[in-house]
């Protein structure tokens, strides 16, 4: 594969993955907390206590989730909290993977772009602004 279908590549999946969130992000009108209903758990079903590391790489126990959704004005109910925790989970899983995909891509030894997040969606203004750190 050449360097430049490498690059072409990699520009689709990075805007394909950016629209994707953006989707995601807007695909309701009411707020992530207005709707969320929590994960279905069977009735009585325990927490199981859990640590994860945050963008920090600080730990994030259980307790500490239940204190952040109280401060918030959030419920903290089992199906509220494991729900969050296996969000919590499959993002650490995305940026393993991410990661590791980084460094299969560094291998090749050439220059790696990043492209920026476009919160306001791919529109002309934002492949533009893609554009602009191709260069």
């Amino acid at each position: 594969m050449t360097r430049v279908a490498l690059a072409l590549t990699t520009l689709v999946l990075c805007a394909a993955a950016g629209v994707f969130g953006v989707w995601l992000a807007t695909r309701g009108e009411e707020s992530a907390a207005a709707g969320f209903e929590g994960a279905a758990r069977p009735p009585g079903a325990h927490v199981p206590d859990f640590a994860l590391t945050n963008q920090d790489g600080e730990r994030v126990t259980a307790a500490e989730l239940k204190r952040g959704l109280v401060a918030a004005g959030l419920t903290t109910d089992k199906a509220t909290v494991s729900g969050l925790v296996g969000e919590a989970k499959d993002y650490l899983v995305r940026q393993n993977i991410e990661a590791s995909l980084r460094s299969d891509i560094a291998e090749f030894g050439q220059p790696i772009v990043e492209l920026p997040f476009l919160p306001s969606g791919v529109d002309r203004a934002g492949l533009n602004e893609l554009a602009d750190v191709v260069r």
